[in-house]
């Protein structure tokens, strides 16, 4: 960036922009990417588990098995759980201590 804005010239106001917001290039864009990267994550946990909720409360109440209806529903219980703790760790971190009872 800074080759970049020493090419259109120093003394330009596209080669100044280029050379003196190359720093902040450098300090701020990984962070942002970072940031960028860990909200795509998070709709994607949730989106996977919206769908597999839904795949085993729609399978659960097509099956005419009690059992494996039984079944299909703790399935979907824990996968609730799961997002449950996925919440807590996101609200305290992922080492925190666990909470007083």
């Amino acid at each position: 960036m800074v080759s970049f804005g020493v090419a259109l010239g120093i003394n330009t106001w596209a080669g100044k922009v280029c050379t003196w917001s190359s720093p902040w290039l450098v300090l701020v864009l990984p962070w942002l990417i970072g940031v960028l990267i860990d909200a795509g994550d998070a709709k994607l946990k949730y989106w996977q588990y919206r769908v597999r909720r839904k795949q085993l409360i729609q399978l659960a109440e097509s099956t005419q098995n009690p059992a494996q209806k039984k079944k299909l529903l703790a399935l979907a219980h824990a996968a609730d759980l799961e997002h449950a703790e996925r919440i807590i760790e996101s609200m305290r971190g992922v080492a925190a201590e666990p909470a007083e009872s």
